[in-house]
Formats: C-alpha cells, structure tokens, sequence
C-alpha cells in the first residue's frame, strides 16, 4: 500500500524517512494517485485539515485506507 504524505515542519517527513517507504508527498494538493494509500499529515490551528491536503482528498478519496495525524 502506498504511504502519501504532507509535512510542514518536518514532523511528518522525519516519519517517512524512518520508514523507509515510497511515499508521494502532497505538495500542492493537485497530485494524483490511482491506487490505495494510507495518509500522513500534519494538522492546522486546532486541529483542521491542512487546505493542500483537503484538495488532494477531494481528488482522491475512492483509494484512501486510513489516516494518521501528527498533531498537538
């Protein structure tokens, strides 16, 4: 299953290096992927979906197994 991502601080990104996995980082939020993923973000102010990963998903919502959320 592929791992597809979005780091800003670096949180998340330091998760996929220790994995050592292929992953697509969301970047923009127009990547496209057509094959199952599990997603790792960050979130924004108390807790929102971040507004590049929100567009990714509304691409991309069929193939996605789960999330995990690097957060405070």
């Amino acid at each position: 299953m592929k791992i597809v991502y979005a780091s800003r601080t670096g949180n998340v990104q330091s998760i996929i290096d220790r994995l050592n996995v292929d992953a697509l980082e969301i970047s923009s939020g127009t990547e496209m992927i057509s094959e199952d993923y599990l997603l790792i973000t960050y979130t924004d102010g108390y807790g929102d979906v971040p507004s590049e990963v929100e567009e990714f998903l509304n691409g991309n919502n069929s193939h996605l197994k789960g999330v995990i959320v690097s957060g405070d």
